[in-house]
């Protein structure tokens, strides 16, 4: 999968959101659940596993949405992002509690690339809600800021 930041000013001034992302690495890609919370501090470029921790040990993100994609051909690095992006911002507000462009949270996703959608049939964009900065010790489900 391929992480990438969801940067809210790129949001705000273009309608789009640009951003570095991880994505899906050959046939070893990891199934997560809506709440689980993870160590992302060594996520980078392709990765196929992200470590899950419980939410009262230290972490950096939450899963807060699974976005399922449709179809049997990769359509593209750009489609596939520009899809995850806007559903993770459309499902934001409904777990975390406060509108994406007000909150102090921010969003990272996981993506697969051409590679894992057709050597392991991966079709799963995983969105990720963190604080830049912080190292959280709970949930931020409900979190409202």
């Amino acid at each position: 999968m391929r992480a990438r930041n969801v940067r809210r000013a790129a949001a705000l001034a273009a309608g789009a959101l640009a951003l570095p992302f991880l994505a899906a690495c050959g046939a070893s890609v990891q199934e997560f659940s809506v709440g689980e919370c993870l160590d992302l501090s060594d996520a980078q470029g392709e990765v196929s596993e992200v470590p899950v921790v419980d939410c009262s040990d230290e972490h950096d993100g939450e899963v807060f949405y699974i976005h399922d994609f449709d179809g049997d051909d990769y359509p593209g690095v750009q489609a596939v992002s520009e899809e995850l992006q806007q559903a993770c911002v459309d499902n934001f507000e409904a777990y975390i509690g406060a509108p994406y462009e007000t909150s102090e949270v921010y969003i990272n996703v996981l993506h697969p690339t051409e590679d894992s959608w057709d050597r392991a049939d991966d079709r799963s964009g995983i969105c990720i809600a963190q604080i830049p900065g912080q190292t959280l010790t709970e949930s931020l489900e409900n979190h409202g800021a």
